[in-house]
């Protein structure tokens, strides 16, 4: 490690799935989705959910909301820790192998559609990225068709990984009845719709599944983590996501630790969860000098404890997308690790508690030239 660079320490936590996963919220459509990540407002909301079945002290839970600050979850394969793909074209940050008679821009046009396709990137292409430094094709190993790309190390390299980290599948279903609560009328026929349930591999060579980091704004941090740790409990017989019912979602759990070589002379930052900034951190930011993806949040309050009314749906939220590179105006700010809000998203007299959405994300610095 050069002396430009720092280093961050994360706590993280490995969900290695037993069952598969699906996920999916009131619009149709979601139902296709493949499960490759899980976003971090609703990873949140599954913790707070089951730690309110574990505690039974509201002043504990509140805390417990209020001090717990997660990233989304992303894809592992035993040591291997896959990052969301900075919101650039990761194709200026890779070049032909140094052996490869063909020229850049014939390589380009080899790989590049390849290369487009890219969803995630392990810890040590993300350090590379972060610092500006560029790599060679050769260096690296794909998975899932190029959906993640990893750098061959000693230990990669001589490990006989699978292609896939995931498969996804497709199954075909029938809704029956009317929906009131979403407006779908009746049909006498039934609904055909497709749903999409993604299977981790485990084996006693293998095992993958989805990590998430997690920070506390609390000095007690070891409260927190207790808290974190009997949510998980619980979480992890109940399930997380669609069809629980039927055993989906469920998984084992494990802790660990990462570290991160970032620069110091760093330019920006990429946010690890949704982010959903405050309005004085909104103005700070330079929209014209960053690259990022909003998207629309919803879904249903699935994770309460009256069953009523886990059709109700929560408030939408335009938020910054996993990935997104941020230039804050005001340089020191960013100096943090943490930003965004804690916001209410379903608030009713019908409701025993209140709903969130935790807009809070965790960040890295990155270098641009």
């Amino acid at each position: 490690m050069s002396q430009n660079n720092s280093t961050l320490k994360f706590s993280i936590i490995k969900l290695k799935f037993i069952e598969p996963i699906a996920l999916s919220s009131e619009r149709d459509d979601d139902y296709i989705k493949d499960v490759n990540s899980i976003p971090s407002d609703t990873l949140k909301a599954a913790l707070i959910s089951a730690f309110a079945e574990v505690s039974t002290n509201q002043i504990e839970i509140n805390e417990f909301n209020e001090h717990l600050i997660v990233s989304s979850a992303f894809p592992f394969i035993n040591d291997l820790y896959f990052f969301p793909k900075p919101q650039l074209s990761i194709q200026n940050y890779i070049e032909k192998s140094q052996n490869q008679n063909q020229n850049q821009n014939d390589f380009e046009l080899k790989y590049r559609k390849k290369l487009k396709k890219v969803k995630f990137i392990e810890k040590n292409v993300l350090e590379k990225i972060i610092s500006g430094t560029k790599l060679y094709f050769d260096e690296i190993i794909n998975f899932n068709d190029f959906e993640s790309i990893a750098l061959k190390s000693p230990i990669s390299s001589n490990t006989n990984y699978p292609s896939k980290i995931y498969v996804s599948e497709t199954i075909e279903r029938v809704s029956l009845g009317c929906k009131p609560y979403l407006d779908i009328p009746h049909s006498e026929k039934g609904d055909p719709y497709y749903f999409t349930r993604t299977h981790f591999f485990q084996s006693d060579k293998y095992s993958t599944g989805l990590w998430f980091a997690w920070q506390s704004n609390q000095a007690d941090v070891i409260k927190i983590n207790d808290c974190l740790l009997n949510a998980l409990e619980l979480l992890k017989n109940n399930g997380i996501g669609a069809d629980k019912s039927i055993g989906h979602g469920k998984f084992e759990f494990e802790v660990a630790t990462i570290e991160l070589n970032y620069p110091s002379d760093f330019s920006h930052i990429i946010n690890l969860s949704k982010f959903l900034p405050s309005e004085k951190e909104f103005q700070n930011i330079s929209l014209e000098n960053s690259m990022y993806n909003l998207s629309l949040c919803g879904g249903y309050i699935a994770g309460s404890s009256d069953h009523s009314k886990r059709h109700w749906i929560r408030k939408y939220v335009w938020m910054f997308d996993e990935g997104s590179i941020l230039k804050f105006n005001n340089q020191s700010e960013t100096e943090k690790i943490i930003f965004g809000k804690n916001v209410i998203a379903l608030n009713s007299s019908s409701l025993p508690h209140q709903v969130f959405r935790d807009g809070r994300s965790i960040f890295l610095p990155i270098k641009l030239s």
